[in-house]
């Protein structure tokens, strides 16, 4: 079930609803040049908690799918929130391939990042279900 979740994440990233949008997006333990883009997003599947929902016959696993965002310093917040727009068109309310169910997102403003001060930082979460086996 946990592959299916990130198929199904990996999927939405990789789709033409997400890449015309023309933003770097790279999964959160990504150790590659991000060839000095102005902006970017980490992706990460997050499950937190697995049950038997039927006497033993489905399971359900649930989490949150986080994605970490990069905008450049000293425009404010516009940019974070147009992203998460965009992130909510591609993620929000939608049932993914494998099953896996999305609810609503939120977001938290974390300002600059300590790492590269050049860019000012956001985590978009998701919360997901996914029933199964």
């Amino acid at each position: 079930m946990f592959n299916n979740v990130l198929a199904d994440v990996e999927e939405v990233f990789g789709s033409s609803a997400w890449t015309a949008n023309s933003i770097k997006t790279v999964p959160d333990n990504f150790q590659g040049n991000l060839n000095n883009a102005k902006e970017y997003c980490m992706v990460m599947a997050l499950p937190s908690s697995s049950e038997e929902v039927a006497y033993g016959v489905k399971k359900s696993l649930t989490g949150l799918v986080a994605v970490k965002i990069f905008t450049p310093v000293g425009f404010g917040q516009r940019r974070i929130m147009q992203i998460g727009d965009l992130l909510d068109d591609v993620l929000q309310y939608k049932t993914l391939t494998n099953g896996t169910t999305l609810k609503s997102s939120y977001i938290n403003v974390e300002g600059i990042d300590p790492q590269n001060e050049s860019f000012y930082m956001a985590s978009y979460f998701i919360p997901f279900t996914l029933y199964g086996e």
